[in-house]
């Protein structure tokens, strides 16, 4: 059973086992939703981190100033780039 989710491999069993419970009836299907959409939105941040990650390095030459948004995903809320 996952206990903590450090990286794309947990994150999956951790989905393979919330689908493994529906089907076993032992959560109910809005929690499973719940996690599911949770899960999605943590996808989605980091495909943009990857994406953003990219872009700073096809720009390297071209825009020196780009590079910072590489931070992003070490960045607390209120922080400001500098």
């Amino acid at each position: 059973m996952v206990t903590e989710i450090n990286n794309f491999g947990d994150a999956r069993r951790f989905l393979i086992e919330v689908m493994i419970a529906i089907r076993d009836d032992k959560i109910p299907i809005e929690k499973a939703m719940a996690i599911a959409s949770t899960m999605k939105v943590i996808n989605d941040n980091i495909y943009a981190e990857i994406k953003a990650t990219k872009m700073a390095i096809e720009a390297k030459d071209k825009a020196h100033e780009f590079g910072r948004v590489v931070h992003m995903g070490k960045l607390l809320i209120g922080d400001t780039i500098k």
